[in-house]
């Protein structure tokens, strides 16, 4: 069980590291020899926009206005946990999810874009919620992967070849270990093309 900071009101978990069982923020604010205030920016500005934007009704995306990950997707922190912005407001909007596994999917596909539009927001599986990536077209696989050696013409081609050419030869021409030829060539691989 988490064990939560001793200044009231805060919900950051308590640092091991810390005098008197307080967060890591509250710890270096006492640390340095300043009075220990709330940290007011998350609980006076980004709850209650989240809360009043939950009943918003526009069919436009509401784009998140505060911090976002190197993904473009809006962040909250709470409990001491970051926390999908979308998946909080899915929440506020529409329960609990049905499990912990649930994610919060965007029928609009711009959840990369900061959408938190409750009317956009659904919880689904992550199987639905990858259905839905691929429909939008914001799946990243294939070509589209940062680390990609392989194009889909040669994911094509090592295909082709595999009638004629040993898996080493064909792992030889493209670079890439026989493994990972063998998995191309049953389809365990760039499944999509």
């Amino acid at each position: 069980m988490t064990a939560f900071c001793s200044f009231p009101g805060c919900d950051n978990p308590k640092s091991p590291k810390a005098a008197k069982g307080l967060c890591n923020s509250h710890y270096w604010q006492l640390h340095k020899g300043r009075p220990l205030t709330p940290l007011s920016y998350r609980r006076n500005r980004i709850i209650p926009w989240l809360e009043a934007h939950a009943s918003f009704n526009g069919d436009d995306c509401l784009t998140w206005p505060f911090a976002v990950n190197d993904k473009g997707r809006g962040k909250v922190k709470l409990r001491g946990k970051h926390v999908p912005a979308s998946r909080y407001m899915c929440e506020l909007a529409h329960g609990k999810p049905p499990t912990p596994e649930h994610e919060a999917a965007h029928s609009c596909g711009k959840g990369h874009q900061g959408c938190v539009n409750p009317k956009h927001l659904r919880w689904a599986t992550s199987v639905e919620n990858k259905a839905d990536m691929v429909e939008h077209g914001t799946r990243i696989r294939g070509e589209k992967c940062w680390n990609a050696r392989l194009t889909e013409s040669a994911v094509l081609a090592i295909r082709e070849f595999a009638h004629t050419m040993s898996k080493p030869a064909i792992a030889s021409m493209f670079g890439i270990d026989t493994y990972h030829v063998t998995r191309i060539i049953r389809g365990e691989r760039w499944r999509h093309v």
